[in-house]
């Protein structure tokens, strides 16, 4: 009886050893299937999402830099967050993807043109008016205009029978200002004149409209001494509201009528002269911001930024998410290119590129920034804009540089500007020249962005 019980012990032990195994064994096969037929696409999808996410922050930058250019202001530092990796899952897979932030040197972006440019140099003029005129050409603007009235020569017989005047006219535009010394109304016959300025508009080529008529000194005697200064650009005279609606640059004209002597009649003018010369200019800016990822079971993704520009790169392929802020647009007599140079550089004693799993920050200040302003209208008659692709591979070289040649296909696509010659491209994809032609109105926009990474957590 003793033995019997101790054998059903024994065998209720061994049934439940053998019981456990089994259990422990079916644990491990299940959790095996897991991980080999799950698993993986769990991880798969949770790197997706992650690049997915990580794109969109990426994506957050060219709005960050732009804010930071048109409030031109170098004290505001602009942060977005990035999270490096991500895959893993609790107590079955503690793995985790990582990936790289960095700010990189490398990727040169170059406007090059022979463009018109102009020229301002201050001037003066102190002369009297008895060579009956003065010309002054290419006339930006006019800080100074007097006109200094000595001495009124003539008899009061004179006065009824002619005008004296001095004329200033804009040649080539609308406006026309004369300074009259007649008759005054007031005393017929006595020997006195007034001092009369005039504004005239151009109606056609014989006929003129007075806009605006005032009277400077009602009581001038003839043969005397007046030591009269008119200063025209006085707003009480319209002739200051032509001068500044005229068209730069503009000519003048001063001319003395015959009845006045030029011996007693001056003109003072300060003004800035507006010349063209034809120079070379080249331009460059440099750097990128980049993003790369190191999954486990998802395709590798790199995030580039550059120049305003967003790229979505699976190598061997490129491919521009987010346009540059290139903007190309006809207006009346040309087509206006205006070119953003936004360079990166990191900042002293800063961090340039880091790696993990954690949460990171790039953190944005502008440095610099300013625009390049050419002659006004059309500047130039080409463009050429070299760009240099970031490191890798020559098949990824040359689907980076076929973005760029879509880019500036789409930007010309219904403008005037003509993609002349084709696109070159360097040896071994190392760059590319890009020729835009037509009658072009140049602007570059430039600006530095110093950048670095902080670290968030781990």
């Amino acid at each position: 009886m003793i033995r019997k019980t101790v054998d059903s012990g024994i065998n209720d032990a061994i049934s439940t050893v053998v019981g456990v195994v089994l259990l422990l064994g079916l644990l491990v096969c299940v959790t095996a299937f897991i991980n080999v037929y799950y698993v993986p696409s769990w991880v798969k999808d949770d790197e997706a999402s992650h690049n997915r996410q990580v794109f969109a922050d990426f994506s957050s930058i060219p709005g960050a830099i732009n804010d930071l250019v048109l409030a031109n202001d170098t004290g505001v530092t602009r942060s977005q967050r990035i999270k490096l990796g991500s895959g893993s899952i609790p107590f079955i897979s503690r793995g985790s993807s990582w990936g790289t932030l960095g700010v990189s040197p490398e990727g040169s972006f170059t406007v090059s043109a022979d463009v018109l440019v102009k020229n301002i140099t201050a001037k003066t003029i102190n002369r009297d008016l008895g060579c009956g005129h003065v010309n002054i050409t290419d006339v930006s603007c006019v800080s100074e205009f007097y006109i200094d009235i000595a001495k009124i020569q003539g008899t009061s017989e004179d006065f009824p029978a002619t005008f004296q005047y001095i004329t200033i006219n804009f040649a080539g535009q609308s406006g026309k200002t004369r300074i009259l010394i007649r008759p005054d109304e007031n005393h017929p016959g006595e020997g006195k004149s007034s001092l009369q300025l005039s504004t005239w508009m151009r109606k056609s080529d014989d006929e003129y409209t007075i806009i605006d008529r005032t009277y400077i000194n009602r009581s001038v005697s003839a043969l005397t001494t007046i030591n009269h200064r008119i200063d025209l650009l006085s707003p009480c005279y319209g002739f200051n509201k032509v001068l500044n609606d005229a068209t730069t640059p503009y000519n003048l004209t001063i001319t003395n009528s015959t009845g006045i002597d030029g011996e007693h009649i001056y003109c003072n003018i300060t003004y800035y002269e507006y010349n063209r010369t034809i120079e070379h200019h080249s331009q460059v800016s440099n750097g990128i911001l980049t993003y790369e990822s190191k999954n486990r079971h998802f395709i590798d993704q790199r995030f580039i930024y550059q120049n305003g520009a967003i790229f979505l790169c699976q190598t061997p392929n490129a491919s521009m998410r987010i346009g540059s802020n290139i903007v190309i647009c006809d207006a009346d007599n040309f087509t206006s290119v205006v070119m953003p140079l936004l360079s990166i550089a990191t900042t002293e004693h800063g961090t340039p590129g880091i790696g993990g799993s954690g949460v990171e920050e790039l953190q944005m200040r502008l440095d610099r920034a300013g625009v390049v302003l050419f002659a006004d209208g059309a500047n130039t008659d080409d463009v050429t804009i070299t760009i240099d692709p970031p490191e890798g591979a020559s098949d990824f070289r040359k689907n980076y540089l076929d973005s760029w040649v879509s880019h500036f296909t789409e930007l010309t696509r219904g403008t005037s500007i003509t993609m002349t010659p084709a696109p070159v491209y360097l040896s071994d994809y190392a760059g590319i020249n890009i020729t835009l032609n037509g009658s072009i109105h140049l602007t570059i926009q430039d600006a530095t962005i110093q950048g670095r990474i902080a670290t968030i957590s781990s």
